[in-house]
């Protein structure tokens, strides 16, 4: 899971780290998700709060990408 996946579901970053409830640390500011490389993985333990958090992000990603597609 990328970034750049996560922005086509979700928009912008300050989407993204608003997904993290205070539990997992968050919700995490636009600068932290920033620094999550645009095109390799994102931090194992955030994919993995993630999918507990969203268990159906593939699929939201998949529709995400064929809609711009």
């Amino acid at each position: 899971m990328t970034k750049s996946e996560l922005r086509a579901v979700y928009g912008t970053l300050e989407a993204i780290g608003n997904l993290f409830p205070e539990r997992f640390g968050g919700p995490l500011t636009k600068g932290a998700v920033s620094q999550w490389s645009d095109t390799g993985p994102i931090p194992k333990l955030r994919e993995y709060q993630l999918r507990e958090l969203v268990p159906d992000i593939e699929l939201r990603i998949a529709e995400a990408i064929a809609k711009a597609a």
